[in-house]
């Protein structure tokens, strides 16, 4: 009969059990939260999390844990920001920040 803390091997012998080691092997779950979106003034939209994006043409981006959407059309590497902005291209209103009301 075995102890408690030894296992039964396939040849029928017992070793000790080594629960640290099997926790530590098993898959960890990763808990994501969910992403969040900052409106910047005259900037981009940066998403903090991972998000997939589906352009018009259908291609599928994943983007990081930190990615810059362009808001002011210039950007060469749409539809990130490039900084494109920061030569007076995107001017912002309150009401580029402002909450639909719902």
């Amino acid at each position: 009969m075995t102890q408690p803390h030894e296992m039964t091997q396939r040849d029928g012998t017992t070793r000790p059990h080594d629960t640290a080691r099997e926790r530590h092997s098993a898959p960890q779950r990763v808990h994501e939260s969910p992403a969040t979106i900052t409106v910047y003034p005259d900037g981009p939209l940066v998403i903090r999390g991972r998000v997939t994006i589906t352009q018009a043409d259908g291609e599928v981006v994943e983007t990081g844990r930190i990615s810059a959407l362009c808001r002011c059309g210039r950007s060469a590497v749409k539809p990130f920001c490039d900084g494109s902005h920061k030569r007076g291209a995107l001017v912002s209103t309150s009401a580029d920040t402002a909450l639909p009301d719902d």
